[in-house]
């Protein structure tokens, strides 16, 4: 998994052209599969001049991955009571990603089923990594 964290204010296209750079430079040197991508925009709490609100930012990401099949829009950050360290961000995506990977049969048994989960499928239901 790919994951970006940052304000995203404005996302750009080369906000999402840095994740088909590194997933063509680790496959191409041979260094794993990627798949997956997280973009994960700031709380509204972060002190930058100028940030856009995240429900805007939110919907402009969205809009900019609407043709990625393997890129995801993450709000965690965003629905937190204030602003996140990175380290922290970072640290929820790996415990969910790890909570999947460590179940045998490849569901999760909480009910919420993040969209940037890249097992989600319009049913509803995950597949599993291979």
């Amino acid at each position: 998994m790919l994951i970006a964290c940052g304000s995203f204010s404005p996302p750009t296209p080369m906000h999402f052209r840095m994740f088909e750079i590194a997933r063509d430079h680790i496959q191409q040197m041979g260094l794993g599969q990627v798949v997956g991508g997280i973009v994960s925009p700031v709380h509204d709490s972060y002190a930058k001049k100028g940030l856009v609100s995240a429900t805007h930012r939110c919907a402009m990401i969205k809009i900019g991955l609407k043709t990625s099949d393997w890129i995801h829009l993450s709000d965690w950050e965003t629905q937190q009571e204030e602003w996140t360290r990175t380290r922290q961000v970072l640290q929820y995506h790996q415990n969910y990603i790890n909570s999947y990977l460590k179940d045998t049969n490849g569901t999760i048994n909480n009910q919420h089923i993040p969209a940037w989960d890249p097992g989600r499928h319009q049913s509803g239901r995950r597949a599993r990594f291979s």
